[in-house]
């Protein structure tokens, strides 16, 4: 059942776009206000998807997860996360499981939205304080083809036209914005994220500390400075820039020990073209690094790497090339699974994360595309801190797709109590690699 709304639109356009992925993804046996909107109803008019070869559908899959109200329909990966969840929440298992068990097939659909219309869609939610249920809002309007999927899906979807914005264009003005803050020589810190209500992005800043002569009245100035300077290097949106007294930057490594001996191994990928297959880790995990498997010893090479704009994450292969890299990953200690694919987060979805130190952890997506203290852009946040040393790296999923590499604290608004990781999607890009499949 699909609900309709409209908003007032602002602006026209969107950036597009163009790369089109179809990424499936496993690990290594080695690793272990929304403007008001005026419900329409069937008067709702979808946009003509002239030019498009579109084909969207969800398979049998999607809907078992979407409509199963009975835990034996899911299958042992699946009750287990279910399990987890209802353990975490301290709820039942048939309240876990109407929940959160649609959370990856709702995610997987909008990720084949993406790819068929690119540019085009401004926010997901699978939760909102505005609507009841999840809600897709697009830069205008939304396409007759992704409404007759979304109208499939099992749970109530809502849809509204013309938000003014697409994602795309959102988290480029909040790179923008946070490069132009934190490369000011005032700045000692500075932490940004999008508001997707209206397209607008925060940017918390830690000034250095002001001299003797000093009033605060001159922080003052400099925070008004700091807004316009990030205001001229954005396309379209408004910049607000905060001043707090201190935004803390922790990235979960430690020397000794472990999984990779310094931090926590995450998804197996392979080079797009050829070459090695390999395993990625946190970017700021430190060289060397020896995988670690009982008494057996790996030693790894770095094949890319990268920390800055994009998040924090790096590329690894076992120096021996005999050493078998395998299409598994580990979600609970001593227990691996294979994965389907790779995917993009979404706002409210519940995702899981493992690491070397905490085991199994579960929270929901509160922010997309944050930029932490230390200046790693692109993090995706959650909603508590409950990583810690030894986890950087570590796979971000839900059931046995994966959606990201852990790396450390991430901000929202100026509160680093939010763990943070690079999406599958970015890192695939950036490396030209693919998952694992099995």
């Amino acid at each position: 059942m699909v609900e309709y709304a409209n908003q007032e639109s602002t602006r026209s356009g969107a950036a597009k776009r163009t790369t089109v992925r179809l990424w499936l993804l496993l690990v290594l046996a080695l690793t272990v206000p929304f403007a008001s909107a005026q419900a329409l109803g069937s008067e709702h008019e979808a946009a003509e998807d002239e030019g498009r070869d579109v084909d969207l559908e969800l398979d049998t899959d999607d809907l078992r997860r979407g409509a199963a109200d009975d835990l034996n329909a899911y299958d042992e990966v699946e009750r287990q996360d279910i399990e987890a969840n209802a353990e975490i929440e301290g709820i039942s298992t048939e309240e876990a499981m109407e929940r959160f068990a649609w959370h990856e097939s709702f995610s997987t659909l909008l990720d084949d939205i993406r790819r068929a219309f690119p540019g085009e869609i401004a926010e997901a939610r699978l939760d909102s304080d505005s609507y009841e249920g999840p809600v897709v809002r697009f830069d205008g309007a939304a396409p007759a083809e992704a409404v007759d999927v979304l109208e499939e899906f099992p749970q109530p979807v809502e849809i509204v036209d013309d938000a003014g914005f697409s994602e795309e264009e959102v988290f480029a003005d909040v790179e923008a914005a946070h490069t132009a803050v934190y490369e000011d020589p005032r700045v000692a810190k500075a932490s940004s994220n999008p508001d997707m209500d209206d397209g607008s992005v925060t940017v918390a800043v830690e000034l250095i500390e002001l001299d003797e002569h000093e009033e605060p009245a001159d922080a003052e100035r400099a925070r008004a400075d700091l807004e316009g300077i990030a205001e001229r290097k954005t396309e379209r949106a408004d910049v607000l820039v905060m001043l707090v007294e201190e935004l803390e930057s922790e990235l979960d490594s430690i020397l000794g020990g472990g999984h990779l001996d310094l931090c926590t191994s995450g998804f197996t990928v392979a080079p797009a073209a050829s070459g090695q297959n390999g395993v990625l880790t946190a970017g700021h995990c430190s060289l060397p690094i020896t995988y670690e498997h009982g008494s057996a010893q790996y030693p790894l090479s770095q094949e890319n790497h990268h920390q800055g704009p994009l998040g924090d994450f790096q590329w690894l292969t076992p120096d021996d090339g005999g050493v078998s890299v395998q299409a598994e990953f580990f979600a609970i200690s001593g227990e691996s699974r294979s994965t389907v694919g790779s995917g993009s987060p979404e706002v409210g979805q519940r995702l899981c994360q493992y690491g070397r130190s905490k085991n199994q952890t579960c929270d929901d997506v509160v922010q997309i595309n944050t930029c932490s203290p230390g200046n790693r852009c692109g993090l995706t946040a959650l909603e508590t801190r409950q990583r810690s040393d030894g986890d950087s790296g570590g796979p971000v999923y839900d059931f046995r797709r994966a959606y990201g590499v852990h790396s450390g604290n991430t901000c929202v608004d100026g509160d680093c109590d939010h763990d943070g990781f690079t999406r599958m999607w970015t890192i695939e890009d950036a490396f030209n690699v693919v998952p694992l499949v099995d």
